[in-house]
């Protein structure tokens, strides 16, 4: 290796870095905290038997869509105890951590055979740039999707671990328990196993004399395939979706494998021939395989039986894989890239110029690829997303104001299909899950003051210019007689079991006199705000640290000039505040990615070679 581990590491460092920020920025630009699709089934079926304290190991595996979602609920229920809260934008952030650790995993993998400079920064390079485009914006922007992270992270540690490792090693056994819980991800996560029982076959046909140093390998990959076949869940109600014959399958498969031209499948034989070529002549040379053979056919393995089932389950009309299915198949470049950066070290001068040329215009059709998917799919599709997410957030709050289920209905359209359009009225009614609801669904009812004589701040005492809060009743201290406008508003008692308590406020740029305290019941101030910065006509939400015991809201306003208005407090969990600082900070993240890859890159071509010949896996 020509660049110094620190640097490495650094640079690794670097693109997760990038990964994270860039995925962060999407879902500061187009996510949102409001529950889609089967995150209300979650809260129906996961949380709310939580929250009542009836769980139990049958709905931990219980199957949803023939998906034994386990690993993905406990992490579920984990953000919703420390947080809470419910909050589908937290699932996303973690979602996007979980990606660029998998992204920096899998470049640890590939890096010892990396052996050049060029090669390395090609390398990372493409992997910073895969993940980093919105290409699988359904599992960016919905939370629930972290099964998907967790499959391609659980899967990555099972191949390094049984199939990179000596058996009965610790690595070997962490690769073993990795796979039995990949199978709690997605129902391909079996797929994996079955790759590498595929694998250590073929090493004991070939390397008879080492057989038995294979056979536990195999051994744990044939129990986890046994496991995951009498744990298989039928799913009639989608196979309308799955290929209705051959044509059907086979088109669908090529459009997988076309990735990122997903809708043009004759790309996929000029994408995937440097993985065939060298299966080919894996399987010609009839050699022992090294470290690399296992990691190439492995990976490359299992993105092809990926795309294989995806055929299989969703090829009707041979259909072209959505976006959710997009970052399971983009492996398969990192794959075939990786190829072609080893080819060109181990070619003939003559045979190097034919593969010069063909990795030239293999990288130009990816990046044209990407830029056309981004352009033209991506990016227009989260578009429309947004507009239907914004519609649906605004119906569930006249749902939960006016209680008008019918109303509710006539305006939901297609929202979660094959579950009963009832799921979310039902949820709403349920206390446990009004007090977990986000922050952009809570609608607290106006509480009434406990003083009346000095209380100046009433829905009347707001200016005709006041847009309103998200349909709810404010309370203002404005009045046009200025001599008449102090006072204060003593709440009736409060209580949020959340770390926060967020109130949204509007009031003249002067707040000078204006305060707000929380109190507890022996009248001590254990949260205060003066003078809060705010702009007229909009409206800004600033928190208090709560105690989770009763306590008052105290609204003071001493000056004649400036005026306040505000909406009812409401919860917000630690981790849900955390979550939006992170997301408003997320333009600098961005900027501060691409200053440091940029460093980074300058380093890797001004600091001389050190002297190690290469850094070990």
């Amino acid at each position: 290796m020509t660049v110094p581990k620190p640097l490495i590491y650094l640079c690794l460092l670097a693109v997760g870095f990038s990964i994270f920020s860039l995925r962060t920025f999407y879902i500061h630009l187009y996510g949102s905290d409001v529950p889609i699709a089967d995150e209300w089934v979650q809260m129906a079926t996961d949380f709310l038997p939580w929250l009542k304290a009836e769980y139990s190991l049958d709905t931990l595996i219980a199957p949803h869509n023939g998906h034994r979602h386990a690993l993905k609920r406990l992490v579920d229920i984990y953000w919703l105890v420390l947080n809470q809260q419910w909050n589908p934008q937290v699932s996303m952030l973690f979602n996007a951590l979980l990606q660029s650790i998998s992204a920096v995993f899998l470049s640890l993998l590939f890096i010892p055979y990396l052996t050049t400079r060029r090669a390395l920064l090609l390398f990372l390079g493409g992997t910073c740039l895969l993940w980093s485009l919105p290409f699988g914006w359904e599992n960016i922007l919905w939370g629930f999707q972290s099964a998907w992270y967790l499959l391609i992270l659980t899967s990555f540690i099972t191949l390094w671990g049984l199939l990179l490792h000596p058996p009965l090693t610790r690595q070997w056994w962490l690769g073993a328990v990795a796979g039995f819980l990949v199978f709690f991800t997605q129902s391909t996560g079996l797929l994996m196993p079955v790759v590498i029982a595929i694998i250590t076959i073929y090493q004991l046909v070939i390397e008879k004399e080492h057989r038995f140093e294979y056979l536990p390998t195999l051994v744990v990959c044939i129990l986890l395939i046994t496991l995951s076949w009498f744990l298989w869940v039928a799913t009639p109600h989608l196979d309308y979706f799955k290929a209705d014959n051959l044509s059907e399958f086979g088109l669908s498969l090529s459009r997988n494998l076309a990735f990122p031209f997903i809708q043009i499948g004759w790309f996929a034989p000029f994408f995937y021939l440097p993985f065939f070529l060298y299966l080919a002549w894996i399987i010609k040379q009839g050699k022992p395989l090294n470290k690399m053979d296992l990691l190439v056919l492995a990976l490359g393995g299992w993105v092809l039986l990926q795309a294989i089932a995806l055929a299989y389950g969703r090829g009707r009309f041979g259909a072209w894989a959505h976006s959710r299915y997009l970052e399971t198949l983009a492996i398969g470049l990192i794959v075939n890239g990786f190829l072609l950066l080893y080819a060109l070290r181990q070619t003939t001068q003559r045979l190097n110029i034919a593969v010069r040329a063909y990795a030239l215009a293999w990288m130009t059709l990816v990046l044209g690829g990407f830029i056309h998917l981004t352009l033209k799919d991506s990016l227009l599709d989260i578009a429309a997303e947004q507009v239907v997410t914004q519609a649906r957030a605004t119906n569930m709050r006249t749902l939960l104001r006016t209680g008008n289920v019918k109303q509710y209905l006539d305006k939901m359209g297609a929202f979660i299909p094959g579950y009963s359009p009832m799921i979310v009225p039902a949820l709403f009614n349920e206390p446990l899950v009004l007090k977990k609801l986000p922050v952009s669904l809570q609608y607290p009812a106006v509480v009434p003051a406990l003083n009346t004589q000095d209380n100046i701040f009433t829905p009347t005492h707001l200016p005709p210019s006041v847009p309103a809060y998200q349909d709810e009743i404010a309370l203002g201290s404005y009045t046009e007689q200025k001599e008449h406008a102090t006072g204060k508003y003593i709440s009736a008692p409060l209580q949020e079991e959340t770390s926060y308590i967020g109130i949204p406020l509007i009031g003249s740029e002067n707040t000078q006199g204006i305060s707000l305290q929380l109190v507890d019941n022996h009248q001590q101030v254990f949260a205060e705000l003066s003078a809060p910065k705010l702009t007229p006509n909009q409206w800004t939400m600033v928190y208090l640290p709560n105690s989770t015991t009763l306590f008052h809201l105290v609204v003071i306003d001493n000056s004649q000039q400036a005026w306040l208005g505000f909406a009812m407090p409401r919860a917000v969990g630690g981790v849900s505040l955390w979550a939006e600082r992170l997301l408003q900070r997320s333009e600098w993240l961005v900027w501060g990615a691409l200053l440091l890859l940029v460093c980074l890159y300058l380093g890797c071509l001004i600091i001389p070679k050190p002297q190690t010949q290469s850094l070990q896996a």
